[in-house]
């Protein structure tokens, strides 16, 4: 079981979330690893809790963005999280 922290982010996922995304994204995989869950659907897991957060906006750079601070370029995601 290889929990997250921010600090130890794969890049990929650091790299195109804001640190408030960055956080829900390592205690929501983190939560569902400790209930027993493989790393491959924890992933998938956290992928969704950040899709389906209202306070996040993915940008057609594929980016993702605090709602609040819109502007104009993005747009709610419309499919799954980037593979990685």
């Amino acid at each position: 079981m290889n929990q997250l922290s921010r600090e130890n982010l794969p890049q990929d996922i650091k790299s195109v979330l804001p640190e408030e995304a960055q956080g829900i994204f390592v205690a929501a995989y983190n939560s569902f690893l400790e209930n027993g869950h493989d790393e491959a659907a924890a992933r998938e897991v956290a992928w969704q809790t950040i899709n389906n957060n209202s306070r996040f906006a993915r940008g057609e750079d594929g980016k993702y963005v605090i709602v609040d601070e819109y502007d104009g370029g993005h747009e709610r995601p419309l499919a799954n999280a980037p593979n990685s």
